[in-house]
């Protein structure tokens, strides 16, 4: 009866590369490096598969709602309970990465990194080279792109700033 009123979850960590684009490991921005498999089962609630971009930051908040517990202003994450209701439904527009000097946010279709040590850029097309194989931030006719994502980094960035403003 344990499964009658217990909340599971499984996750576990972010990729790997095995020899692609010459990374061996997975300390980079790219999306095979960002991504994390998320299993949640919730007593009540039917099964389901969402495409959805969610962070790993989500889990607490999300937790605390099932469990009624107050998510204290300080956490970063949003929960995505409704996501168990409807899994087609879109939660985050946007879900951000960082590694060293790195910053990147993804969304369905793009990956986009920006090094803050350098000012070097990516930008990927997930649905076009979901392998990652051609940068396409310096080509004109992405500047468009470019700049709607990393309009999205600044967002997120300043997001994650008024968050950090409260812990101190």
């Amino acid at each position: 009866g344990l499964g009658d009123d217990t909340i599971v979850v499984i996750w576990g960590d972010h990729g790997w590369h095995l020899g692609e684009h010459d990374f061996w490991g997975k300390h980079n921005t790219m999306h095979l490096s960002t991504r994390v498999p998320l299993m949640i089962k919730v007593p009540g609630k039917q099964s389901g598969i969402s495409e959805s971009l969610v962070e790993v930051i989500d889990l607490y908040p999300t937790l605390c709602e099932l469990a009624g517990i107050k998510i204290p202003k300080t956490v970063q994450g949003k929960s995505f309970t409704s996501l168990l209701d409807q899994p087609d439904k879109a939660f985050r527009n946007v879900a951000y990465s960082r590694f060293k000097s790195a910053d990147a946010v993804i969304t369905e279709r793009y990956t986009y990194t920006l090094y803050g040590n350098n000012g070097g850029e990516m930008l990927y097309d997930l649905k076009e080279d979901p392998e990652e194989n051609v940068n396409l931030a310096g080509k004109p006719a992405q500047a468009e792109t470019v700049k709607k994502m990393r309009a999205l980094l600044k967002q997120r960035n300043s997001e994650a700033a008024k968050v950090e403003k409260l812990i101190r």
